[in-house]
């Protein structure tokens, strides 16, 4: 799983959530640094969630850079924000599996993460 938020604090809470349910995952507090991490990973993860609204690169162009990669192109991605009518439709338009308005709880993430297997 990858998370990716500006907000450190959310990112490592929801980390730690997934550790504890036995899955693996990775932070990263920007949409760029989430794609040069993603790039040198050995394996793509198969759930990101990931915020629209952050400095440099928005989430919304993170889900279009990882459609076009040929090794990532078929990760699950989940955009969040806390504007839903303004950005549940762009997240739908970028490419993104869905959206999540803030504030969401853990057991949503991970029920939609359990709907993979």
């Amino acid at each position: 799983m990858l998370f990716v938020d500006d907000n450190q604090l959310l990112t490592e809470l929801l980390s730690e959530a997934a550790r504890m349910l036995g899955y693996e995952a990775v932070i990263a507090q920007s949409a760029d640094s989430a794609l040069h991490m993603l790039e040198s990973l050995p394996e793509t993860p198969r759930f990101a969630l990931v915020d629209v609204n952050m400095s440099g690169m928005t989430g919304f162009d993170f889900v279009r850079s990882v459609r076009q990669h040929p090794r990532m192109h078929d990760m699950n991605i989940y955009l969040t924000s806390g504007s839903p009518h303004e950005d549940e439709g762009r997240a739908l338009e970028s490419g993104a599996n869905g959206y999540l308005p803030k504030p969401y709880g853990l057991d949503t993430v991970f029920m939609l993460v359990e709907g993979l297997d």
